[in-house]
């Protein structure tokens, strides 16, 4: 009996009540007072999503300039500017509200640049003609992502999606990782007095990433799932892409052989996202 009550004891102090009502039972009034606390209870209305972008560079950044430089002394040969990239991520969702939305995600990129096949004469400034074999500019790039979205109409309801096209306006915040990978025989540039131990290695840096812009989603008639597109401007320049001597200082890619023209590894530009999204509910 006493551990009845104290069972009662805990659903009031649960539920925020001390009243009892003429000929209830024990039971009853614990049976009450679940109800009430479950009905308090709101279903949350979340999605997963899977997704390929397709980036859009803008065109005068520093990699191309590298690329414009480092052409002149390459006999035979030369490497492309970075117009385009493709990513590919996943993202879950939350509504916090009526018609916001919290998002977590992440994105691979597929690897940028190119090698070049086949040797080729090296000749870099102030140093003695090399021979190349296959020489290599490589970039690959990955993030994590938190940010916001706000439906204009035609927002996810409780249990699914709704049955109509919806319009948002997006708007995120990223942490990026970029690792670059340079032919060995590379002449980078050294800001330190220290000489850099062993021959070039992988560049690489962090970066934060900003991106809005505007998107929508259309939900399909299969397995509750919906298709997402959209459109944004992402700001994303790595401008500590470097490696580190023996010394730990900074050796650094260039367009012109002077501090002035260390490579600020800018990939900003915009961008278009296709995603599907799979809506579900839970406590």
């Amino acid at each position: 009996m006493r551990t009845n009550w104290i069972a009662v004891a805990l659903v009031f102090g649960l539920a925020g009540l001390t009243t009892v009502q003429a000929g209830e039972t024990e039971q009853d009034i614990v049976n009450r007072y679940t109800k009430k606390i479950e009905k308090n209870h709101k279903l949350k209305t979340s999605w997963f999503s899977t997704n390929f972008t397709i980036n859009r560079f803008n065109r005068d950044n520093d990699y191309n300039k590298f690329t414009l430089y480092q052409n002149t002394y390459m006999a035979n040969g030369g490497f492309k500017w970075l117009n385009t990239g493709r990513s590919i991520g996943a993202d879950f969702g939350i509504m916090v509200q009526k018609r916001m939305a919290w998002t977590v995600g992440g994105e691979y990129w597929l690897k940028l640049g190119q090698t070049l096949n086949g040797t080729f004469a090296y000749a870099p400034p102030a140093a003695a003609v090399t021979s190349v074999t296959n020489p290599s500019s490589k970039i690959s790039v990955l993030g994590v992502t938190t940010g916001l979205q706000y439906f204009l109409f035609n927002g996810p309801s409780v249990g699914a999606n709704v049955g109509k096209p919806s319009i948002r306006v997006t708007g995120t915040v990223g942490y990026y990782h970029a690792t670059w990978d340079l032919w060995e025989q590379y002449q980078n540039l050294n800001l330190s007095t220290s000489t850099p131990a062993g021959v070039n290695a992988q560049l690489s840096g962090n970066s934060a990433g900003f991106t809005i812009g505007l998107g929508g989603d259309y939900p399909l008639k299969f397995w509750g799932l919906s298709l997402g597109a959209d459109m944004n401007y992402l700001y994303l320049n790595f401008k500590k892409i470097a490696w580190y001597n023996t010394a730990n200082e900074e050796v650094v890619a260039t367009y012109g052989d002077t501090p002035g023209s260390r490579v600020v590894l800018g990939l900003s530009g915009l961008r278009g996202k296709i995603e599907l999204k799979k809506y579900f509910t839970w406590w």
